[in-house]
Formats: C-alpha cells, sequence, structure tokens
C-alpha cells in the first residue's frame, strides 16, 4: 500500500519534495514517496490495485486491477506507466 486517505486528518496539498519523500502517518493517512515507489517498481514488473470505499448508506466499493505499473524517475517527473486494466468501473 503506498496511498491510505482516511477522513482529512492528514493534508494532501504538498509540496513537490514531500509528494517525492512521502508524508503522512503510516497508521492513518499517508503517501509512501514518489522516489519509493520508482525504486520499488524499477526492480521488477508489478501489478497495481485501487480499492475505492464510497461513503454512502449502501457501503458500495470499486476496484481497478492494472497488470503493469511502473514509476519512472524524478528526471521525468516520476511519470507511470500502467498496462491493460479489469475491473468494476
Amino acid at each position: 500500500m503506498f496511498q491510505k486517505r482516511v477522513g482529512g486528518s492528514v493534508s494532501f496539498y504538498e509540496t513537490w519534495n514531500n509528494y517525492r519523500d512521502g508524508f503522512g502517518d503510516l497508521n492513518s493517512s499517508f503517501w509512501l514517496g514518489n522516489e519509493k515507489l520508482h525504486v520499488i517498481s524499477a526492480q521488477r514488473d508489478h501489478q497495481l490495485r485501487i480499492d475505492i470505499w464510497f461513503n454512502n448508506t449502501n457501503d458500495d466499493s470499486a476496484y481497478l486491477h492494472y497488470n503493469l505499473f511502473r514509476v519512472s524517475s524524478e528526471a521525468t517527473q516520476y511519470e507511470i506507466t500502467l498496462g491493460s486494466y479489469t475491473g468494476s468501473f
């Protein structure tokens, strides 16, 4: 998990450096950091699953699953490469 956002306890209106390095509290809401994502995803192929829970009376949820996920370096502004996807969207 590289992002978790619950409630409004952590602001996600952050600087480039904070998004590069990561911020927040790993026990609640956080962004792991673009540089960490780059290092992890450069080591081998990874997949990405995004789960979303809607705050409504039905407790609805949805997901996306990408068969490839890669984050480039800061030199290319952490460009994201995604493969094909399946999901409930």
